[in-house]
């Protein structure tokens, strides 16, 4: 949803974006469908405009392609690390079994070798 607003020869678009995106889960790796919100907001310049960006939006006669601006905003909305649910345990990294299901009773209390003397301040 959103407007295009004319500001003389510049054109400026305001909306609001929602997409159903397919994702991967960051801790677990299960595929999962998620919500990503964006604002847009940009500029579009006449194709005839002179001293312009490279990278600025143009447009012609009457004629406005949207998309661009749109996949941007959405890629830029897109969290780092997605996650399937908030309190997701991801896997085992033992045996690598999914810890959503249930404890699979690895020991995952091992200590990097190179790390071990640190350990011993610990203890004391």
């Amino acid at each position: 949803k959103g407007t295009i607003s004319n500001a003389g020869d510049v054109l400026l678009l305001e909306a609001m974006v929602e997409a159903m995106v397919n994702r991967t889960c960051g801790r677990c790796l299960k595929a999962f469908t998620g919500k990503s919100t964006a604002e847009v907001l940009e500029k579009f310049y006449p194709a005839s405009a002179e001293n312009i960006e490279n990278d600025a939006f143009i447009y012609e006669s009457d004629i406005v392609d949207l998309t661009e601006p749109i996949r941007e905003s959405l890629l830029l909305a897109e969290p780092l690390q997605a996650l399937c649910r908030i309190d997701c345990q991801g896997l085992c990294p033992v045996c690598g079994a999914d810890r959503n299901k249930g404890d699979c009773g690895c020991d995952t209390t091992t200590v990097d070798p190179r790390l071990a003397a640190l350990k011993q301040f610990i203890k004391n």
